[in-house]
């Protein structure tokens, strides 16, 4: 579908250029600037669909719509109200796109393959029968005509007097100086490519025409008009365009008129300026998009809007049986969207029915979000099978509110029973995500070609579930990148506001206190524990950094390292409980106490299982025996466990 707005755009290009040079230019006896007006509006005409330009139209701040936040378990209640979006399995017309598509590409195919013999033919003449003569490659007897192709001049001297065979070599040598084999093959090259566009072969014709008035100028200077009219003449045989350039009659009359016609005035060189005005027209109507923006994008009154994308449609994407991608995908954005305006949250679609929607249309939609909805696949029977949910984001896309989407997104979408959720976020190069001017990921449901996740997914009932969950995953990024954080909040369960570094105090350090230390305590001893990666790491980087207790001693009395951890400081961007296994979530999280300073994107405190774990950039500062003046040890690892589900002993930590 791209690719046939393009080839429309050059087309209409192409048009306004060739109707202002038939209508102003045509006639007049600038024939080098005519030239270079055709060569320069066919380059143009091919780069301007290219261009993409936005122009901002900043409108008032609308007053703002509180969200209605709902919990997962109270939406789920609602489910009664919704009516479920099954997935449909109908006929599917035939994709007119991939047909018309393939028999440009076929036709494209065949005409540059013809352009290539034909060059392929001409070399070859050249090569082999070709003599070389003053800088230029003679070749004679081997061609029915007089023709040139850049320095390979081919000669039929038949009925030709020495006198006009000399005028003729001469007449082929300025078009070899002039390069006008180099706009020949241009041109062939863009006929063969837009081979429907009747406008491409306008050009080559006139173009053609402005070569042959060049060259008959140079030679009418250099030889008498009348003996070199006689000429033009007694060669008038019918010539074809191509990628050649030959001495015929071709447009002799109109050949005759410019050779003994009146020069055109130089004032009239300012007319060529007017493709400056029809270039710009051609630039705003084809490449500028006008985007509406509110007056300020973090004013508190401004609507948060969601923009959902079906993928694909049509036929194209994952299909198993009569089972398409493009269908589950858009019954999954259509409960979404329902689910979504019914908490408040303003929500636009993409697509909203079986068609298959442009990228560009598709990331020109504006919002504060961008989430395409789609469902995997893999081809043959790989040796694990391919399963679960996934969330992408685009190689080139590095904001941070896109990685706190996607961490939203996982977050939530792990709660579900039926299906996994993959807890990394993958990076390609997707376009509808890098094209996006709001934070974009893209959210695999799960695989087509896995029999379970399709039994899930297909399913009305699992659908509305998966939708109220991504609804939870918004509201909580919506909240994260837009509320700061009171020091002293009180920590209830859900989702806490971020875009702030607030230690724990007052109500909220007594909860994490709690979190620590209402923990079944067991055991003595204390060690830290590493997997065997540790001594093939490089110095300083760790894999799976763990610190963990031991009974190896029954005496002691006090415990420094975990009333280290239970007096701890945090500093986060977003902070969250989780209502149902009670573990507190960390987001760009720092913990501080006087002997450790750990920072990790993720910092998790699990109260049932007594474990403090991070991962995601682990960097851990340990001052715990230093020396004064000396820096701290510093650890970089992947992933850090600090195991508090037995009672440790030991005044210090021993590190590997």
């Amino acid at each position: 579908m791209e690719l046939f707005t393009y080839l429309i755009k050059v087309t209409g290009c192409t048009a306004a250029f060739y109707v202002v040079y038939h209508l102003l230019f045509r006639k007049l006896t600038f024939f080098t600037l005519n030239r270079w007006y055709l060569l320069s509006a066919l380059a143009i005409s091919l780069l301007i669909p290219l261009a993409h330009i936005d122009i901002k139209t900043t409108l008032p701040a609308p007053a703002r719509v509180k969200p209605a936040v709902v919990n997962t378990t109270e939406a789920n209640t609602a489910q009664g109200s919704i009516a479920p979006v099954a997935v449909t399995r109908q006929q599917q017309p035939a994709d007119w796109f991939l047909i018309a598509n393939t028999a440009y590409c076929t036709i494209a195919g065949l005409l540059l393959l013809k352009l290539l013999i034909a060059l392929g033919k001409i070399l070859y003449k050249g090569i082999k029968y070709g003599k070389r003569e003053n800088g230029y490659s003679l070749v004679s007897g081997h061609s029915p005509n007089n023709s040139s192709f850049f320095n390979y001049i081919f000669l039929d001297s038949n009925g030709l007097d020495s006198s006009e065979l000399k005028q003729v070599i001469t007449h082929e040598l300025v078009h070899a100086r002039l390069m006008h084999s180099a706009d020949n093959l241009f041109t062939e090259l863009l006929k063969a490519i837009l081979w429907f566009n009747p406008f491409v072969y306008l050009f080559s014709k006139a173009l053609h025409q402005s070569h042959e008035f060049e060259v008959d100028r140079h030679l009418a200077l250099q030889y008498n008009s009348k003996s070199y009219a006689s000429l033009l003449l007694k060669l008038s045989n019918p010539a074809r365009v191509g990628i050649s350039n030959q001495f015929s009659a071709y447009g002799l009359k109109t050949r005759i008129q410019m050779l003994f016609g009146k020069q055109s005035a130089a004032a009239k060189k300012l007319g060529y300026l007017l493709a400056v005005p029809l270039m710009a027209m051609l630039v705003y109507f084809l490449a500028v998009e006008h985007v509406y923006a509110f007056a300020d994008d973090t004013y508190e009154g401004k609507d948060f809007v969601l923009v959902l994308d079906a993928g694909h449609g049509g036929n194209s994407g994952a299909r198993v049986g009569k089972v398409l991608e493009s269908d589950i995908a858009l019954a999954m954005v259509k409960q979404i969207k329902t689910i979504a305006e019914q908490r408040g949250i303003k929500t636009l679609l993409t697509r909203t029915d079986n068609t298959d929607v442009p990228l560009a249309a598709r990331a020109s939609l504006q919002g504060d979000a961008f989430v395409s909805i789609h469902v995997n696949s893999v081809s043959g029977k790989p040796a694990t099978p391919a399963t679960g949910m996934e969330v992408i984001t685009d190689r080139l896309n590095t904001k941070p509110e896109t990685q706190k989407l996607a961490a939203a997104l996982i977050r939530e979408m792990q709660k579900l029973n039926g299906i996994t959720m993959s807890s990394q976020v993958y990076r390609q190069g997707i376009t509808v995500l890098r094209d996006n001017k709001a934070p974009a990921v893209l959210l695999e449901l799960g695989y087509l070609t896995n029999t379970n996740d399709l039994k899930y997914i297909a399913d009305p009932q699992n659908q509305h579930t998966i939708a109220g969950r991504f609804v939870d995953a918004i509201i909580a990024y919506q909240n994260a990148i837009r509320t700061k954080i009171s020091e002293k909040a009180s920590l209830n369960p859900g989702t806490l506001p971020a875009h702030a570094k607030a230690g724990f105090m007052n109500n909220l350090k007594s909860a994490v206190i709690r979190a620590i230390s209402d923990t079944a305590i067991k055991g003595k001893g204390v060690k830290t524990g590493v997997n065997d990666t540790v001594a093939k790491s490089p110095k300083g980087h760790i894999s799976k950094l763990a610190m963990s207790y031991m009974n190896d001693g029954m005496n002691e009395t006090k415990d420094n390292l975990y009333n280290e951890f239970k007096t701890a400081r945090l500093k986060f961007e977003s902070v969250r409980m989780d209502p149902n296994s009670k573990d507190l979530h960390l987001y760009d999280g720092e913990l501080v106490t006087d002997k450790y300073d750990i920072k990790a994107r993720n910092i998790t405190y699990s109260l049932t299982d007594s474990l403090i774990s991070a991962n995601g950039n682990v960097r851990v500062k340990m001052n715990d025996s230093k020396k004064a003046g000396q820096a701290p040890t510093v650890i970089d690892t992947d992933s850090l466990t600090v195991d508090l589900r037995n009672h440790p002993y030991r005044p210090a930590i021993n590190r590997h």
